[in-house]
């Protein structure tokens, strides 16, 4: 068993990878936690493991995973529910851990750590074979980062610490064979400008630095880095049912790294406000600076929301992983599911409503729904594990 030098940092190796945005966040997430809170102590190695240590087809994850979504959604949507249970995932990583045991094997030795933080599902079951192979006797945790619906490849029963972010992912969890003791609840990590006390910002002043109407409503419209689902389908729909408001609102739309999206909505006629923005990293204002807003079920997304105190509109998801989502933000209070268009905005337009209360009621439950502390407490699991150097759960 590894023994750790006081007089050095504890290093830890956090594996993500780049399929969807909310893996990167997660990671990012807890190594500003570290670095803020316990400045010093930790040295803190972020891989992309299927990018960087595994050969084709693996590596190509990321963008076959985009164009999945885009194109081939119910290819995508067969290949989840194939692998979702605890059988079928260890089988189908028992197949493809030969084509990748090599890199791997290399990667460990590369990146000598105290403690593994895995934040991606494809990863768990691989890995911890390859620190056997080592003989690396070291803890290794798995941070979910999906709300209530998770694929089986998250749960491989003998890390040494499963942290789930609600009571449902737990439940799931020891369906899936995690014993219930190496289980804990502990919320999703998310950057800590989120976390700051929304009650402190003015939204009038957030929205003149912003470039915005400081008056009124503000509605905010994203559809993640990659600016998918229908986002102009959805902009066009709001502007049509607000438009004969007295004072409608303005619509900030965020299209991410679509730069054809952004020039067709560009191009477009409007007849309420509307502003909009390519893919920024400020996104902490932008919430802070609105009423509502109105994206696809990714749980890094709604997390941000709920903690910038926003109701929320869903109007897509990844089928399967997301799916949970959506009942967590509709049966928590938080908002609604709208995946048509005009849908989508007559309910908008239902909120926005003079005589309607539904905004103000939503904003005071939907920030109930999401720990502020998710990233400290998360940090805080991981450097205890380390220094008491708990080892993987050991197994065949």
């Amino acid at each position: 068993m590894l023994t750790i030098d006081e007089e050095r940092p504890l290093r830890i190796l956090v594996l993500f990878s780049d399929t969807g945005g909310g893996h990167r966040s997660a990671a990012e997430a807890l190594i500003e936690a570290w670095q803020e809170e316990h400045p010093g102590r930790v040295e803190a190695d972020m891989v992309d493991v299927l990018h960087d240590h595994t050969s084709f087809p693996f590596n190509r994850s990321g963008p076959l995973y985009s164009w999945m979504l885009a194109h081939w959604r119910w290819g995508y949507k067969a290949a989840y529910r194939l692998t979702d249970s605890p059988g079928r995932a260890k089988a189908f990583a028992a197949a493809s851990y030969p084509l990748v045991r090599r890199r791997l094997l290399r990667l460990l030795r590369k990146h000598p750590a105290d403690v593994i933080v895995s934040v991606h599902p494809l990863v768990n079951h691989v890995m911890t074979w390859a620190m056997r192979r080592l003989d690396l006797h070291l803890p290794y945790i798995t941070v979910v980062t999906d709300l209530l619906t998770a694929n089986a490849f998250w749960f491989y029963p003998h890390v040494t610490l499963l942290i789930v972010p609600t009571e449902g992912a737990r439940t799931l969890g020891i369906r899936h064979g995690v014993p219930a003791e190496r289980i804990t609840v502990r919320g999703l990590p998310v950057a800590r400008q989120f976390t700051e006390e929304r009650e402190r910002l003015d939204k009038r002043a957030m929205r003149v630095k912003l470039g915005l109407r400081a008056e009124g409503r503000m509605v905010l419209l994203i559809g993640g880095g990659d600016g998918m689902g229908p986002v102009e389908e959805t902009a066009h729909a709001i502007d049509a049912a607000l438009a004969d408001m007295t004072s409608p609102p303005q619509l900030v739309v965020v299209t991410g790294r679509n730069a054809a999206l952004r020039e067709r909505l560009e191009n477009a006629t409007w007849r309420i406000p509307v502003h909009f923005e390519g893919f920024v990293r400020n996104m902490p204002e932008w919430m802070a600076a609105a009423d509502v807003l109105l994206t696809k079920a990714g749980p890094g997304t709604i997390t941000e929301g709920m903690l910038s105190g926003l109701p929320m509109i869903l109007f897509g998801k990844v089928p399967g992983q997301e799916d949970g989502n959506v009942d967590y933000v509709v049966q928590g209070g938080a908002g609604a599911w709208e995946p048509v268009p005009v849908h989508a905005a007559a309910r908008l337009r239902e909120w926005l409503d003079p005589d309607s209360t539904q905004l103000e009621a939503m904003a005071k439950q939907v920030s109930t729904l999401a720990d502020p502390t998710a990233a400290s407490r998360i940090a805080a699991d991981v450097l205890d594990i380390a220094e008491r150097n708990l080892p993987l759960i050991a197994s065949a």
